[in-house]
């Protein structure tokens, strides 16, 4: 189970089938994996590092849209995600994602179960396993929102152990070298489909399986009132706000702002500053447009799992094919998007 390892002066080098960017000839080896250094290894275990503190940030701001009584509740449940959705992707869910021995596929992988390495590998593959397990429980976290106020411990518990394989299949298809959509050419930088289509999606489902909250859409009921509006402004870092009958609207602030960096997840280091603010501006619309039409549809989405994730998500993804140009810095892609072939067909 453990990757191939080469030796080059004093570094040692890892290999590993997680990167799944066209990367200069020198990097990638005949073996097809990409053999990186242990200042590579370093630099993701902190980048792993940062993406986990999104766990604090949607901790506050579930917190703070739920009723006083659950906010414990659901800052709980968002530490399950971590520990039980950390130990089923460390048995299965890792090497579904990422793994490539026998029977592999483009689909799912083998290999890696119950992960460790060799000294000499555990650099870079545990790196990029908690790097991996940052955006699994992250995504499955996303989840806990839609169904909060109404989930029991034990179910819920039950989720999280399956979060990891569900997250592991997407992964692969994107972010996997070998993966089916990679191969398409596809591209999602930083999570767009992986982690917030996956999670918001999974969130319309449970919310439409459990149903409304009791006396939500009730006649002569009102909406539910927030909390702690403060913890989930914190949760998001208000930089804005929007105003809604001359007043200070704290929901449209939060689907807002938070649709804007979910449309620009996929495309986030191909962008152009003008790009990027078009893109974070739309979403942050249709993100908003999304939560009045689910209150209509009367789904119960108490923290705007699905308008933010589901919307933010489909939008940044249909962004990379209007926007995206080869990338000749990393070189992660040499597709170019509709408005590029539109200015190489002006020149």
């Amino acid at each position: 189970m453990s990757a191939n390892v080469t030796t080059s002066g004093n570094a040692s080098e890892s290999t590993s089938p997680v990167l799944g960017t066209s990367v200069p000839p020198a990097a990638e080896k005949s073996d097809g994996f990409v053999h990186i250094d242990s200042d590579d290894a370093t630099w993701i275990l902190t980048s792993a590092i940062f993406i986990f503190t999104m766990q604090s940030g949607f901790s506050l701001l579930e917190s703070g849209q739920v009723s006083m009584k659950n906010d414990v509740n659901i800052i709980f449940k968002n530490a399950v995600d971590v520990l039980f959705g950390g130990l089923t992707y460390w048995i299965v869910g890792y090497g579904m994602g990422f793994g490539s021995q026998p029977g592999s596929n483009s689909i799912v992988g083998v290999g890696y179960y119950f992960l460790d390495a060799s000294e000499k590998d555990m650099g870079f593959l545990f790196s990029s396993f908690f790097f991996q397990l940052a955006f699994a429980t992250t995504s499955a976290t996303i989840v806990s929102g839609a169904m909060a106020e109404r989930a029991t411990l034990e179910a819920y518990v039950v989720f999280s152990l399956m979060s990891a394989i569900i997250y592991a299949l997407p992964s692969r298809w994107l972010w996997y070298k070998g993966g089916w959509l990679k191969q398409l050419g596809a591209l999602d930088i930083a999570g767009s489909a992986v982690v917030h289509i996956l999670g918001g999606t999974n969130g319309l489902v449970a919310t439409l399986l459990m149903g409304p909250r009791i006396g939500v859409f009730k006649p002569g009921t009102k909406e539910p009132k927030m909390g702690y509006p403060t913890n989930a402004l914190l949760g998001m870092f208000m930089l804005c706000w929007l105003m809604r009958n001359g007043k200070i609207e704290v929901r449209y602030t939060l689907d807002g702002i938070l649709g804007s960096l979910v449309s620009i997840s996929a495309l986030c280091s191909l962008a152009r500053p003008w790009e990027s603010l078009l893109i974070g501006a739309v979403g942050g619309y249709l993100a908003i447009l999304g939560g009045e039409l689910i209150r209509r549809l009367r789904i119960d989405d108490p923290v705007g799992v699905v308008t933010v994730h589901v919307v933010g998500g489909v939008w940044g993804m249909l962004a990379v094919g209007i926007f995206l140009r080869p990338d000749r810095v990393a070189g992660l892609t040499n597709h170019a998007g509709n408005s590029e072939r539109y200015n190489r067909g002006l020149s």
